[in-house]
């Protein structure tokens, strides 16, 4: 049966994607094709395909672009690799779910449901374009792995261990070939994959110091990436002995390495989010800490948006600014990492959002000439602004129930190694979260949207999991 399948792809392959001149494009096609069927025949294999291509699906359509003449369908054939193989996992969980109905089952239709909804809104409200299609491909691919990586890994923590080692060790030549950019600065095809135009990296070039961003497709990406990757390093790999000398100096040097290319990409975002989601798992562990820590950010974030207007009209602020930029060494620190100036775009959006009233519109501004007027850069006012008062309180509602739903389900787990890793997925989601008063598109930049969806995923897995170690002792003892 499954070489019926393999036969009736390949057919199709060759059919639709070499009718091309352009033989990578057809050599997409059929890789395409290919990790879809490795998502729905061999959906273990296929979660260590997509945190591959997480690293370095960008790196194949810069091939793509150096090798030969390409147009947008080809870029777009390069850029879905990574969803073909979750739409792969979405088939393969609902022919499981077929065969072996349970209570999955409806979850996985209320997810289906809700993915769909999410594709109409965003067709109605945006139309169609590039920026829709990115909205349509998340929703469709990366939503349904909330319940697709529960079933398949069959619920064991000790699965995503390895998953997230894998995750580590994959990404280790990313940093190192960030730091050859940092050295030696962008080769001759990277400038030229720039000044194509089929990039968003060509910003770039128009700075006196560009930004790098490594295998991935910007420094946004690369900066939150490596971040990541540094806080997986200190508190990702759940371990019920203490690591061993060795473990500790390996971690340390992956954790400075991530975090000194984090800091060099430029991107504040990522290292921001990070710190927070670190001082956010270890608060966790103390129900007091915990709801001091919600107060007092509930508070830091009224202040800001009550005396936006008076912090961005103070001269202090300037003068602050160039105090910083004198002291900062400039061949070391990149320049727009200390430019607390760049802050005020985000407090003007503060300051609108709490006083002014064009923005507080039912169903957001109509027309894209008002949306352009409407100064925008946090996550909250872009939705107010594009969607409207209605919608932003019904997230607001949304979002406080899924806390409450987050902190119960964590408040149950009964083993270390469950609490550990659903504390590690809360941190991420809440650091995330908070970015999004940075920087509004982060959540939309690939392969920030699989994490996120990644790590939620793990609240899904059933309450009072027993522990994998406990587990491997009782096999042994039952072996002895």
């Amino acid at each position: 049966m499954r070489s019926i399948f393999y036969i009736f792809g390949f057919l199709i392959t060759f059919l639709i994607f070499f009718q091309t001149s352009n033989s990578l494009s057809s050599l997409l096609g059929v890789l395409g094709v290919s990790f879809f069927l490795i998502g729905v025949f061999f959906s273990n294999s296929a979660f260590f395909l997509l945190i591959f291509l997480t690293a370095y699906a960008d790196s194949i359509k810069r091939l793509l672009i150096l090798w030969e003449h390409v147009d947008f369908l080809a870029i777009a054939k390069s850029l879905i690799l990574a969803p073909l193989v979750s739409l792969g996992l979405c088939f393969a969980c609902l022919f499981y779910l077929i065969k072996k109905p349970s209570k999955d089952f409806l979850t996985f239709i209320l997810i289906a449901v809700a993915s769909s909804l999410l594709v109409l809104f965003i067709i109605l409200k945006g139309g169609f374009s590039v920026g829709t299609a990115r909205g349509i491909v998340t929703s469709i691919s990366f939503v349904p792995l909330l319940i697709i990586i529960p079933i398949f890994l069959k619920r064991d923590f000790s699965k995503i261990r390895q998953l997230l080692i894998f995750t580590a060790i994959i990404y280790l030549p990313v940093l190192f070939y960030a730091l050859w950019q940092i050295a030696f600065g962008f080769t001759k095809g990277e400038i030229q994959y720039m000044l194509s135009g089929l990039t968003i990296s060509l910003k770039n070039l128009t700075e006196s110091r560009p930004r790098i961003f490594s295998t991935l497709s910007s420094s946004v990406a690369l900066g939150l990436s490596s971040a990541f990757i540094g806080l997986l390093a200190l508190i990702g790999f759940w371990k019920e002995k203490f690591p061993s000398w060795w473990s500790i100096f390996l971690r340390t040097f992956i954790f400075t390495l991530a975090i000194f290319v984090s800091l060099y990409s430029g991107s504040r975002t990522g290292l921001f989010c990070i710190a927070f989601a670190f001082c956010f798992y270890w608060v966790l562990q103390f129900r007091i800490l915990t709801w001091l820590f919600y107060f007092s950010l509930v508070f830091v974030l009224v202040l800001f948006y009550s005396f936006s207007q008076k912090i961005v009209q103070e001269q202090s602020w300037h003068d602050l600014n160039d105090w910083i930029e004198e002291i900062a060494p400039r061949d070391l620190v990149d320049k727009n990492l200390v430019n607390i100036n760049t802050f005020s775009a985000r407090i003007i959006g503060l300051n609108n959002f709490f006083h002014n009233p064009a923005y507080w519109t039912p169903f957001g501004a109509l027309k894209e000439k008002e949306v352009g007027k409407l100064k925008q850069h946090d996550g909250f006012t872009r939705m107010l602004v594009n969607y409207g008062y209605i919608i932003l309180i019904t997230m607001l509602l949304s979002g406080l129930f899924l806390l409450y739903r987050l902190h119960t389900h964590y408040s149950s787990a009964k083993s270390p190694e469950e609490k550990h890793y659903l504390a590690l997925s809360f941190s991420i989601f809440m650091g995330m979260c908070i970015g999004l008063l940075s920087d509004q598109n982060q959540l939309k930049v690939f392969p920030l949207n699989f994490w996120l969806y990644f790590f939620l995923s793990f609240f899904f897995f059933r309450k009072n999991q027993p522990d994998s170690s406990l587990l491997e002792k009782r096999k042994h003892l039952q072996k002895s």
